[in-house]
């Protein structure tokens, strides 16, 4: 009986053992380089700062589709960032902000997201925690660099029988001239449902009737020059 439950007892371990090791498995479709030493201090460095919500009020910069259909959205400010989480129907689920010196991407993890700083090569791993687990360095491969620009793409991404397409469209209210973006989840019948869409950069009505008044004038400026110019190529060939 003492064998038995001393058997028991090995299995539990080991597949405890295992179930923690799945936790905070890092994985990434970036090469990794060469080892980082001083991961605390880079962490700590960050300044990071959970989210328990998000004011949709920025652009998205880079965004990335696990196979749940949740995407994680990365913006960019300059001194610092924010990386958001929503699931399909654009229901905030976590996010975290933090320090940056440069553009950054986002790609999903098997244990949360990973934010890929542009200055320093470096991935930070975060779990649904908004904790930042580890540091990594990217190698410096011309993979890399086309699966970076594929993150920081705006292009389409399809999921499983989920589509999500960036678009920006623009509309006058109370004023206003507003340009905000939107990122849309298309079904397989057709259907779009807004996951995130931000309040929008906006100009005032006093602006845009300016910037239509200096592209009117600067058409007529272009014609009158090009029919100057035609005036005198038929006034030179009539002297000859």
């Amino acid at each position: 009986m003492k064998k038995f439950l001393l058997i028991v007892l090995q299995i539990l371990t080991i597949a405890l053992l295992v179930l923690m090791l799945s936790s905070f498995a890092f994985e990434t479709k970036f090469d990794i380089g060469e080892s980082v030493d001083r991961q605390d201090s880079i962490i700590e460095a960050r300044n990071i700062k959970k989210l328990k919500s998000y004011i949709k009020n920025d652009d998205i910069y880079s965004y990335d589709v696990n196979d749940k259909g949740e995407v994680v959205l990365a913006f960019y400010g300059n001194t610092r960032s924010t990386a958001v989480v929503y699931d399909k129907d654009g229901v905030f689920l976590f996010g975290f902000e933090f320090d940056t010196n440069g553009t950054f991407v986002v790609e999903w993890s098997s244990n949360g997201v990973n934010v890929i700083d542009h200055r320093s090569d470096y991935i930070l791993n975060f779990d649904r925690n908004g904790e930042c687990l580890s540091v990594s360095k990217i190698a410096n491969t011309e993979k890399n660099v086309k699966y970076d620009r594929y993150l920081e793409s705006k292009d389409e991404k399809t999921v499983g029988e989920y589509k999500y397409r960036l678009l920006s469209s623009a509309f006058f209210k109370d004023g206003k001239f507003y340009v905000p973006q939107r990122l849309i989840r298309i079904d397989a019948d057709g259907t779009e449902h807004i996951v995130y869409e931000a309040s929008g950069s906006f100009l005032s009505s006093s602006s845009v009737f300016i910037i239509v008044f200096l592209i009117i004038f600067a058409v007529v400026v272009i014609s009158s020059r090009n029919r100057i110019g035609r005036n005198k190529k038929i006034g030179w060939s009539n002297t000859r």
